[in-house]
């Protein structure tokens, strides 16, 4: 995920133009198009609905509740059942939750529901795998269900309304005393256009569980990864985003080569590598580095040559576009987290996560051999690394310490101290090496972007980007 800007940088303040946006930009100060994915955290609060009283029970009839999102508007939820024909036995059971009367000021939100019985304080199992909740994703009145919730369906009734449905609901109406509502703000996609110290942060798509991304060179073509969904794919810079046919798995390791035409994927949770070279069109699923918990991949510009890292074992190379691929001993079996390559595939970078001070491996021959680097002793976990096209610069996190940089292959390292010490989770540096971003991750405070200009000599918090949230990925 290196891009490069050199077309697009000058230092001319005066010159302005009309963005697709409407909003008047000065393109020659322009520095770069970033993209971000991450998880909104904000303050929930939950609304307890009692259906009834002894053996009666509501079901069918609509109850009113507020929810944090809604304020002092009243959102109705409608559950239903349905009768679970059993030989021998029956039973009505909880299937159907209809929610409507949202106001639009829950555009934006996550609802979360939950059912209980009279006695515990255990939710019920409702549908799927004994699942005991549901999340349905409000996008500005159209409502969805994330794709890791096998077994619910929701559909949008009007910008108002919807529908969950469970496929095989699990709960016996006459056991569900009382409902639970919980909003928050959920997972969005971002973009931002880097202008000097500030910069413009637009909400793109639905919010998703999207947990990495990565663009082609010139940022045009944009690839998201969900957490238990598909892959999403932009040809406009992000401003829109389709489905991909690639589904089911949970994306954290996700690559694209120069022009973003060839892909690699692969899967966190005991899963295979994947590979396109049609733009995500079709997919080929590659069995030679096995099945594992795989945590990062890297391709060449020209993809040809990958590198992939699971949480545990042995690096992976491939020198022919992921057909076969050769697990490399040089730098032993390790906690593998962060990997960066330059765009000749030669130069790499790959971080062990619990190898502190000594965590650091280098390679300068496409993985052939490795080197083990060192940085100052107390140095804490590393998280993530990002390298320019040459390879020459790479700026590595550490999560709940500081950023480094090295300037010669990973050789030697020196910390970045002016970005502070924070809970540094994912970087990325333009095809030059001069500029840097860093986003903050799940323990961090504010939850922000910071940018350097000057490779990495000087940082300044990126004013708009939003706060409270956890970064996982930048590009």
């Amino acid at each position: 995920m290196n891009d490069s800007y050199e077309d697009i940088y000058s230092d001319d303040p005066d010159y302005e133009v009309e963005t697709r946006s409407g909003v008047s930009l000065k393109p020659k100060l322009l520095i770069g198009l970033l993209v971000v994915v991450g998880y909104l955290v904000q303050s929930t609060f939950a609304a307890n609905v009692s259906l009834g009283s002894g053996n009666v029970r509501e079901f069918g009839q609509g109850i009113q509740v507020m929810a944090a999102c809604s304020g002092s508007n009243a959102i109705t939820l409608t559950p239903a059942s349905s009768f679970a024909n059993v030989s021998s036995a029956g039973a009505y059971k909880f299937n159907t939750l209809t929610v409507s009367n949202i106001p639009t000021s829950c555009y934006g939100s996550v609802f979360t529901f939950a059912a209980y019985d009279s006695a515990t304080a255990s939710a019920l199992p409702l549908y799927g795998n004994s699942a005991t909740s549901f999340v349905v994703h409000d996008w500005n009145g159209t409502f969805y269900s994330p794709g890791s919730q096998s077994g619910l369906t929701v559909t949008t009734n009007s910008n108002t309304s919807f529908t969950a449905t469970f496929t095989t609901p699990i709960s016996a109406s006459t056991s569900v005393f009382r409902l639970t509502i919980q909003s928050d703000k959920s997972t969005i996609t971002l973009t931002c256009v880097i202008a000097g110290s500030t910069c413009t942060f637009t909400s793109r798509d639905i919010p998703r569980n999207f947990v990495v991304v990565t663009s082609s060179d010139d940022g045009q073509t944009l690839y998201a990864g969900e957490d238990g969904g598909p892959i999403y794919k932009s040809s406009n810079y992000g401003a829109t985003w389709s489905q991909l046919s690639i589904t089911g798995n949970h994306w954290y390791a996700l690559d694209t080569n120069n022009d973003g035409t060839k892909i690699v994927a692969a899967g966190l949770v005991s899963d295979s590598i994947y590979t396109s070279t049609d733009g995500g069109a079709t997919w080929t699923t590659r069995t030679g580095a096995g099945s594992r918990n795989w945590h990062a991949v890297a391709i060449s510009g020209d993809g040809t040559k990958m590198i992939a890292i699971p949480e545990s074992g042995y690096l992976y190379i491939s020198n022919d576009s992921g057909s076969t691929w050769a697990q490399q001993t040089s730098a032993g079996s390790r906690a593998w987290y962060g990997i960066s390559m330059s765009k000749d595939g030669s130069k790499l970078v790959a971080l062990d996560v619990n190898g502190g001070a000594n965590g650091i491996w280098t390679s300068v021959n496409g993985g052939g051999t490795w080197t083990q680097r060192s940085t100052p002793s107390g140095t804490p976990s590393w998280r993530a690394a990002a390298s320019s096209n040459d390879g020459s610069v790479v700026l590595a996190a550490a999560g709940g310490g500081s950023l480094w940089r090295s300037t010669d292959y990973g050789a030697t390292w020196s910390e970045l101290t002016d970005a502070g010490t924070r809970a540094w989770n994912t970087v990325d540096v333009s095809g030059d090496g001069s500029v840097m971003v860093a986003g903050i991750g799940p323990n961090g405070n504010t939850g922000q972007i910071y940018s350097s200009v000057n490779g990495g000599e000087t940082w300044f918090l990126m004013s708009g980007s939003p706060s409270g949230k956890s970064w996982n990925s930048l590009a």
